[in-house]
């Protein structure tokens, strides 16, 4: 079996479509948007799955946006196009104002689509309520209220710090610092703890966030 490079399979993408010179709304033009689109993906499931380069999700999440804003109304890819959504929505959920702008990004390429019946009102109301919740504890957050933020599942908690603007203005710099911090440790099961513990430390030495990790929020729940 041949090991596909994709983070270079991505930038041939990237280029492939910065250099066509097919016409956009076209269906050539959307299956160059769709590769662009897939290849964010895969980056971003390599990069969680080998543990490294984090940060690279805030400037991927605007590239797949850029992406999704250029599709024709009448991209006959769009069950390609959803499972990318929903795979993308996984990787953003520590960076909630850009979550923020990538849900309405979503939802004005679902609005466009339900209007030629590719999309259903369920999809759209799906987006808007997890837009609004967003907003929500963006809002609470905003004005310091942190006891009030309501947690995203039943299950495994988040620190409330996740939801300030200060958390997402210094969180991609601080996963660099705390990753070259861990230059010499192997990946592999454990490993999510060192890296609690070295995040924690750059964002209390750098940048005065006193953050509390999963494992630290959610008591007696092993992470691999």
């Amino acid at each position: 079996m041949v090991d596909i490079d994709v983070r270079a399979e991505y930038f041939n993408a990237r280029e492939a479509l910065e250099a066509t010179c097919e016409v956009p709304g076209s269906e050539q033009y959307d299956e160059l948007l769709i590769e662009v689109i897939c290849g964010t993906i895969l980056v971003l499931q390599e990069n969680f799955s080998m543990q490294d380069r984090l940060w690279e999700v805030t400037d991927l999440t605007h590239e797949f946006c850029r992406c999704l804003d250029r599709l024709s109304d009448g991209c006959s890819q769009m069950e390609t196009v959803t499972t990318a959504i929903y795979r993308m929505s996984d990787f953003i959920s520590q960076r909630p104002r850009l979550e923020v702008a990538f849900s309405e990004c979503v939802l004005r390429l679902y609005r466009r689509s339900l209007a030629l019946k590719d999309s259903s009102e369920q999809s759209i109301e799906y987006w808007v309520e997890h837009i609004d919740f967003l907003r929500r504890n963006i809002e609470r957050a905003d004005r310091g209220d942190l006891d009030s933020i309501e947690q995203r599942g039943r299950f495994l908690k988040s620190d409330p710090v996740e939801w300030t603007a200060r958390w997402e203005e210094v969180i991609d710099d601080a996963e660099r610092e705390a990753y070259s911090r861990l230059e010499d440790l192997p990946r592999g099961m454990g490993f999510c703890y060192g890296y609690w513990s070295a995040l924690g430390a750059v964002l209390s030495e750098k940048y005065g966030i006193e953050w509390r990790s999963p494992s630290v929020m959610n008591r007696g729940v092993m992470f691999d």
